[in-house]
């Protein structure tokens, strides 16, 4: 019997890369909380993509000082103004954080799963970044 659980809204995270394959439930790395704040995902994000590429030694390094991360999870950018609903963190494959909208997973006949989700929009933040960075005037 088919199942479907209704759509979340969630911090979903995703491996992405423009040469691979990678795409429906395997892209799918974590699902968390959207309750949770942006710096609380950001730093999961970093160690989730520690924790898949980096050395024993350099596990070690960012373990006693997390000055030695080379593995920084960035914010996305939104109307020139640095935005924290989305975090990207490596390089190829990266990890793509972001708040989503609907997300849902089903389950046909065969027990396959499929996913979905809709992306949100970026936030206009064209005001906030004109208060930041006031065009000067020619007088």
């Amino acid at each position: 019997m088919a199942s479907r659980h209704h759509g979340r809204s969630v911090w979903l995270l995703t491996w992405e890369s423009p040469d691979t394959a990678v795409s429906g439930v395997g892209k799918v790395l974590a699902i968390l909380n959207p309750r949770w704040s942006a710096d609380r995902v950001r730093m999961l994000t970093e160690q989730l993509y520690i924790v898949s590429f980096a050395s024993v030694a350099e596990k070690l390094s960012i373990a006693l000082s997390e000055k030695n991360n080379a593995y920084l999870a960035t914010p996305g950018c939104a109307s020139g103004v640095s935005w924290r609903g989305e975090f990207f963190c490596g390089h190829n494959p990266w990890i793509w954080t972001r708040k989503v909208d609907g997300f849902h997973v089903h389950h046909d006949d065969t027990g396959r799963e499929t996913v979905r989700w809709t992306e949100r929009r970026r936030s206009d933040l064209s005001v906030l970044r004109d208060l930041l960075n006031p065009v000067p005037r020619g007088d």
